[in-house]
């Protein structure tokens, strides 16, 4: 098994060109956005109608293609600039 890890898009890249510079999937981006607006695994997988385990490994995913460790970072890298 081979690992990557490719240099992240520029903080000042659009959000959808950051998504598309991870390849990040359409169902990717939701996880993001709910858990942007602070909702839960359990929510995610209620709102989303998929399994927490599901939930779970999307964000195993996201960590990877990131390269973050864990929610909170994932989150600081896509938090949207107030105006």
């Amino acid at each position: 098994r081979v690992w990557l890890r490719l240099t992240p898009p520029p903080a000042e890249a659009p959000r959808s060109q950051q998504f598309d510079w991870l390849r990040i999937t359409p169902r990717e981006r939701e996880i993001i956005d709910l858990r942007q607006a602070g909702k839960t695994n359990r929510e995610i997988a209620e709102q989303l109608f998929i399994s927490v385990a599901t939930v779970k490994d999307h964000n195993n995913n996201l960590f990877r293609k990131c390269g973050v460790r864990n929610r909170v970072e994932l989150a600081g890298l896509f938090r949207e600039e107030s105006a």
